[in-house]
């Protein structure tokens, strides 16, 4: 096991911190010790990751989230519903990567970031009828 300070590599190869968000979290109302993540688990686990975990680890990327992306996208289909990641958010987030050169090329200077919805996002009700997450 890594020490204090050192990185840990998952199965996929991506490196976390030892002491960081990767295996262990602060524990409550301190500022000095880390307790393991796995002691929550159980308690904050989402309600598909106790139903489905395994099997979205096997056969999803990304240690199985690719899997519940896929699964909520055909399950919206079926259902007729909006999805919960919508155009409006691939253009804005795909614009970071624009924004972030852009910047760059100015030196650090601010950029203001694109509005694809035309302002739809100030109405509370807009994407009212998306599925919860």
């Amino acid at each position: 096991m890594a020490s204090s300070g050192e990185l840990w590599r998952d199965s996929y190869g991506s490196a976390y911190p030892q002491h960081g968000l990767g295996s262990n979290c602060k524990a409550s109302g301190s500022t000095e010790a880390w307790e393991p993540l796995a002691k929550y688990e159980e308690k904050y686990q989402h309600p598909y990751w106790r139903k489905d975990g395994t099997v979205a680890q096997r056969f999803g990327g990304h240690r199985g989230i690719d899997y519940y992306c896929i699964y909520d996208f055909v399950k919206m289909l079926r259902e007729d519903k909006e999805p919960w990641i919508d155009v409006y958010d691939a253009a804005t987030w795909s614009s970071l990567i624009f924004c972030s050169r852009l910047s760059l090329d100015r030196k650090g200077t601010q950029v203001a970031m694109p509005d694809f919805t035309n302002g739809k996002w100030k109405d509370p009700n807009w994407r009212k009828d998306r599925m919860p997450v």
